[in-house]
Order: C-alpha cells, then sequence, then structure tokens
C-alpha cells in the first residue's frame, strides 16, 4: 500500500494544479482617457456581452471571463455626444495562467492596450 502513496498523492496534486489553473478567470479593465464621459460600453468577450453605464471620464470599467479555448475581447460604445467607437483589443489563449488585458479608450475614439 506505501507504493501507491507517492503516485497518489502527485495524481491528487496534478488534478488540483489543472483545477485552478483552468478555474482562475482572466480578467480586464477599461480606462476612459477620452476627457469625456461614456454613456454605454459593450464587452464582447467568451460568448457574453457586458455592458457598463455612464462612465466618467477617468472612470474604469473592469471584468472577468473564463478561457475556454481562445478568447478576443471587443470594445465598443458612445461617449455621451453621441460618437461612437469599436476596437477588436485583446486576445488570450487557455495556456496563460489568470491573464490581465488592460485597454485605453482615447478621446478620439482610438482603443490600444498599454
Amino acid at each position: 500500500m506505501a507504493k501507491y502513496v507517492v503516485p497518489t498523492v502527485l495524481l491528487l496534486v496534478a488534478v488540483a494544479g489543472w483545477g485552478v489553473w483552468r478555474w482562475t478567470p482572466a480578467t480586464f479593465a477599461i480606462r476612459n482617457e477620452s476627457g469625456k464621459p461614456i454613456r454605454v460600453l459593450m464587452v464582447d468577450v467568451a460568448g457574453k456581452t457586458l455592458q457598463y453605464n455612464d462612465i466618467p471620464a477617468g472612470g474604469t470599467a473592469a471584468g472577468s471571463f473564463h478561457v475556454k479555448q481562445e478568447e478576443t475581447l471587443s470594445v465598443r460604445g458612445w461617449f455621451a455626444d453621441g460618437t461612437a467607437f469599436e476596437e477588436h483589443c485583446g486576445y488570450v489563449a487557455w495556456e496563460e495562467f489568470a491573464p490581465h488585458i488592460s485597454v485605453v479608450v482615447r478621446n478620439d475614439g482610438f482603443i490600444s492596450s498599454p
């Protein structure tokens, strides 16, 4: 029986490690550096659309998602003056552990990752 202890412990550690790796979410933060408020911000990621309303100048919208295989982050929205913006701005793959995507919305609606 003692000869099975080490392999059993190694197997349990491997399974627990895989579970932690697989279920630790990816995160994102979208910072409004446009100098004007964002009326509506929509984030498409992992098959879901997340909506944030009334983000002030200098404000941040943040969220999390689970990466199944490969995911892209798309951001679209409207400033309070009605100007629209949209960009596909992030990519993560399942191999990354707890990735974080930072995105900045600029004055002209240009979206970038710092």
